[in-house]
């Protein structure tokens, strides 16, 4: 009932709403309520993040890691298009960036999308060849029943078909042979419990 209430309320007055969430409800502001989809609607919310304090930031980044990294609830493109701070667009690119290690295409490709926000392709490259899978990213908590829940990895190694997109395109950021082996090898690792 709550979760309604608050998804009208974004649609009637979501400035208004998005407040409430981040003074009143806790755990805050999350995609599921929020949803932004629209181009604008994005811009607006990566506005309203861009004001709030750099520990809000965070907290929302945590609160919504899977969903950032995975769901597809916030498009990569539009939100760092839309982000006019480098600190609110590097937190973004990050965590959609995470979704190297969730083993989908689908979601390799964001996080590959994300990256393709850095303009040099050697620190793109680079960035693969450092991040490591954030602890916020690596479980998801799954309802149960009302009142309990229990954390599930979201982690797997690339599937056939993400390992040849990351293959591709190492390949076409510069990557040599061995580098983009290495990097295949090191992304299989960590997503590996």
């Amino acid at each position: 009932m709550k979760k309604s209430v608050i998804m009208n309320w974004m649609r009637e007055d979501r400035d208004a709403a998005f407040r409430w969430m981040v003074e009143k409800q806790d755990p805050g502001p999350t995609l599921e309520l929020l949803r932004p989809n629209s181009r604008e609607a994005v811009a607006w919310l990566v506005g309203k993040l861009e004001a709030q304090p750099a520990g809000r930031l965070t907290d929302f980044i945590t609160r919504n890691a899977r969903d950032l990294a995975a769901s597809g609830m916030l498009s990569v493109e539009p939100a760092l298009a839309a982000a006019e701070t480098p600190a609110v667009r590097d937190a973004l690119r990050d965590a959609f960036a995470q979704g190297v290690f969730f083993g989908e295409h689908r979601d390799l490709s964001r996080g590959l999308q994300a990256l393709e926000s850095l303009p040099d392709p050697a620190e793109r490259v680079r960035m693969l060849e450092n991040m490591e899978p954030q602890p916020e990213f690596r479980l998801a908590s799954v309802p149960l029943w009302p009142g309990m829940s229990r954390d599930v990895r979201t982690i797997f190694p690339p599937d056939e078909q993400a390992a040849g997109l990351l293959r591709d395109t190492l390949l076409e950021w510069g990557a040599t042979g061995d580098r983009a082996d290495a990097i295949i090898s090191r992304i299989n690792r960590l997503s590996t419990p």
